[in-house]
């Protein structure tokens, strides 16, 4: 197989590494965190400033997202919004191409 041959008279720039790179918040996809920050504080709202809601918050902030959200963003940042997305689909469709196809009288 022959060697593809790099255009010479096109121009080269540079992209910084920050402008490519997923923007994360602890480790964890952006959009996931605040989620989490979310709930959070709707506890402390609901639950009212005692030691067994901080201890719940502790336990959300400190195990669940290390455990369990920082290696899903490492291994895919944008697990959360494919995820999204997926929800957003049906399970199944009908076989109609659209919903402006006429049926054929038979």
């Amino acid at each position: 197989m022959d060697r593809v041959e790099r255009r010479r008279d096109l121009a080269e720039t540079p992209v910084h590494p920050s402008l490519t790179r997923p923007i994360l918040m602890g480790g964890v996809e952006k959009d996931l965190a605040m989620l989490e920050i979310l709930l959070g504080g709707a506890i402390l709202a609901l639950a009212g400033p005692s030691l067994a809601t901080f201890a719940i918050l502790a336990l959300i902030v400190f195990a669940i997202n290390p455990l369990l959200l920082a290696p899903l963003a490492e291994r895919d940042p944008q697990a959360f919004a494919v995820y999204l997305r997926h929800i957003q689909y049906l399970p199944s469709y009908p076989a109609a191409s659209t919903h402006h196809t006429s049926l054929r009288n038979r």
